[in-house]
């Protein structure tokens, strides 16, 4: 997001919507906001690297459970 901001300079859809038709953004930067907002999204949801530990941990616990 700060990459965006440094790029348009402001967190408003719109200007950075009309920035990038505007060609004021370039592809490559557009392409690494992507990947790095996504990887956020993923980190913060704990879906990698950590679903394969917290299957195996469910099941510990569900075996302490019965």
């Amino acid at each position: 997001m700060i990459l965006l901001f440094w790029q348009t300079g402001s967190f408003e859809y719109d200007e950075i919507f009309a920035a990038v038709e505007e060609g004021a953004v370039s592809g490559t930067m557009i392409t690494l906001t992507a990947i790095l907002i996504f990887i956020g999204a993923v980190g913060k949801s704990g879906q990698f690297p950590l679903h394969t530990c917290f299957q195996t941990r469910w099941k510990v616990r569900r075996q302490f459970l019965r």
